[in-house]
């Protein structure tokens, strides 16, 4: 594989790449542009294995930098020897990196973390946690626990209802609900609104909103590709948490990656509430890596 910057490379045979080997929307064109318009890649002549790396400049300093809103990038198409020899160059050519990266099939985190720590990395475990709907095999349902059937049908008994909302009102009601208690910068709500908007593109946003009568109680979005849909952002006020809105929510969006054959991503799950919560879906842990390195 050879570098290439961003004006050099061909979107149309990258996003066919991607289509075919993964769909998941972080690593398209259009979305690695709008999260970081001066990424590069690692690409072989054919587009047959790429590895995008989302770059900035700091004080004059290239650095490879994991950027808001895309939960993990790494390698398409290859195997683990391609993947390591990506590791390799970036070491080498790149003297600041933090960077969160998925596993290649076969790979485990633990050869990871070993031949990692060689090329002088710091590696850290993430995990997300996952649910593959994309065949027949089961229904969303039949792998939810008791307890959270339990709150979806207090949900639905409560006469609450379900509908599509704008990214603008989720993105408010989120930072009322959420992101002030999160702190988090300015750039990621410009980020998410941008996304949102986007057109013509082979990822989308789709928001939701729970509603007790004309009053909003819970939203989400989801980051809908091919094959995936990533629970990208939610937020529930005080009433919605005791009308039990985001379990009716998360169900809702369930049923709709299991008609359309999708993977569904919670996008996280590293606190234990949270991966309690993920982990009643039906949802089990998979890992993948935060990699940083400095170099003078």
């Amino acid at each position: 594989m050879k570098i290439h910057k961003r004006n050099t490379i061909d979107a149309e045979r990258w996003d066919e790449t991607v289509w075919k080997e993964s769909g998941m929307p972080y690593f398209y064109s259009g979305f690695l542009d709008a999260v970081n318009p001066r990424w590069q890649a690692l690409i072989s002549d054919d587009y047959e294995k790429i590895f995008p790396i989302p770059i900035k400049t700091y004080l004059g300093i290239e650095v490879a930098r994991q950027p808001l809103a895309c939960q993990q990038l790494g390698l398409l198409g290859g195997n683990t020897a391609d993947f390591f020899s990506a590791l390799k160059w970036i070491k080498a050519e790149i003297r600041w990196v933090q960077l969160t990266l998925g596993l290649p099939p076969k790979l485990t985190f633990e050869a990871l973390e070993e031949e990692a720590k060689k090329q002088k990395f710091k590696v850290e475990k993430r995990i997300t946690y996952r649910l593959d709907l994309s065949t027949d095999e089961f229904h969303p349902w039949d792998n939810i626990s008791d307890h959270h059937r339990r709150h979806i049908r207090k949900f639905q008994s409560n006469g609450c209802h379900i509908a599509p909302i704008s990214s603008l009102a989720c993105i408010h009601f989120f930072e009322e609900h959420q992101g002030k208690s999160l702190k988090l910068p300015l750039s990621f709500y410009q980020r998410f609104k941008k996304i949102a908007e986007m057109e013509n593109e082979p990822f989308r946003v789709k928001c939701w909103g729970a509603f007790e009568g004309v009053h909003l109680r819970s939203v989400m979005a989801i980051l809908e590709s091919s094959g995936w849909r990533i629970y990208w952002l939610s937020a529930t006020d005080d009433v919605g948490k005791k009308l039990s809105a985001a379990q009716g929510l998360v169900y809702h969006g369930l049923s709709e990656a299991f008609e359309s054959k999708s993977k569904w991503d919670f996008e996280g799950g590293m606190k234990p509430g949270l991966a309690k919560f993920y982990a009643g879906f039906g949802a089990e842990a998979r890992e993948y890596a935060y990699l940083k390195a400095w170099s003078l």
